[in-house]
C-alpha cells in the first residue's frame, strides 16, 4: 500500500519500478526519491536529499541511520501485513501524523529497500493557503502537534530496543530541525 497527497505528483513508472524491487527483494518497505514543486520549478527536498542518497536493497534502519531523516509517509510503499500486523496507523485529529507511523515502521522493518530515482513530487504551495508543513514554527497548534508528534516517536524508538546512537540521531534530528519548521 502507500498513500498519497491529493495535491501532490507520483512520478509516472515510478510505482511500477518499486513494485518491480519489492517482488525481488520481499522487503516490509521501499523508500523513493521525492523533489518538491511548485508553479515555476522543481527542486532537491532537504529532507530527502538526506535520506535517500543511493539505492539500497534489504538494507534496515540501523544500517541506514539516514533514514531517519524521511518521516514522511506518501513516497514509500508498504507492505499492508506488515502495516497490520504492527498495528502501524495513523493517529487522528493531529498534525505530523506521519511521524509516529513513518519512523517506528522504519525501526520495526525488517529490510528497506531505497530507491533513489524520483518517485514522488512533493508540492510547495506558492499561492492559497498554506500546507501544514508551510505554516509557521510559531503557530501553538503546529508546536504542540510536532511535540506530540516527535513524543510518540521516540517512545517507539525505546520500546523496540533500538540502539542509543539512533534516539540519539532521532533527538538532534528533531532539535536541529523539526521544531524549526
Amino acid at each position: 500500500i502507500t498513500y498519497v497527497d491529493p495535491d501532490d505528483i507520483v512520478v509516472d513508472g515510478s510505482y511500477h519500478k518499486a513494485l518491480s524491487i519489492l517482488d525481488k527483494t520481499d522487503s516490509d518497505m521501499l523508500v523513493g526519491g521525492t523533489k518538491r514543486f511548485n508553479s515555476t520549478k522543481i527542486w532537491n527536498s532537504f529532507i530527502h536529499s538526506k535520506s535517500v542518497k543511493m539505492n539500497k536493497f534489504k538494507t534496515n534502519l540501523q544500517e541506514s541511520s539516514e533514514l531517519i531523516w524521511d518521516s514522511t509517509s506518501w513516497n514509500k510503499l508498504y507492505k499492508l501485513s506488515y502495516m497490520k500486523n504492527n498495528n502501524f496507523y495513523f493517529p487522528e485529529n493531529m498534525l505530523y501524523e506521519d511521524l509516529p507511523v513513518v519512523t517506528p515502521a522504519l525501526a520495526k522493518a525488517s529490510t528497506i529497500d531505497v530507491m533513489a530515482d524520483t518517485m514522488y513530487l512533493w508540492r510547495a504551495r506558492d499561492f492559497g493557503a498554506p500546507s501544514i508543513t508551510q505554516l509557521s514554527s510559531n503557530n501553538p497548534l503546529t508546536i504542540l502537534d510536532r511535540l506530540k508528534a516527535n513524543t510518540s516517536v521516540m517512545k517507539s524508538l525505546k520500546s523496540l530496543n533500538i540502539s542509543e546512537e539512533l534516539i540519539s540521531f532521532q533527538a538532534k534530528k528533531f532539535l536541529d530541525f523539526d521544531t524549526l519548521i
